[in-house]
């Protein structure tokens, strides 16, 4: 809760706002990639290169991603869970904290 007043934090309603944002980042930082969340059989997290500049967008637990943010990723990705687990997905804000771990993880091999 104490960084949620610290850190700066971006509401954005339209698509094509974000889709211009996103433009203009790339423009600047060749290197950045955008990763998706999905519940559905994709590359796992850990086999993404999280050591450059990138955008995580993670989905809601009812629908997940929409089709527009999907087709903004440049790859979607899962957190692989126990084949036995009869979970589907994890809730978002753990899907998020599980996957900034792993941006960590891999940044602080490097």
């Amino acid at each position: 809760m104490g960084t949620f007043f610290s850190l700066p934090v971006l509401r954005i309603a339209e698509t094509e706002t974000v889709e211009r944002m996103i433009s203009d980042i790339k423009e600047r930082y060749g290197a950045f990639r955008m990763y998706g969340s999905t519940a559905h059989q994709q590359k796992a997290i850990y086999e993404l290169d999280l050591t450059v500049p990138l955008l995580l967008f993670i989905g809601n637990e009812t629908k997940g991603l929409s089709y527009a943010y999907k087709e903004l990723c440049d790859e979607l990705c899962t957190i692989p869970m126990a084949e036995a687990s009869t979970a589907t997905s994890f809730n978002v804000s753990c899907a998020a904290s599980i996957m900034m771990y792993e941006v960590v993880r891999q940044r602080k091999n490097r």
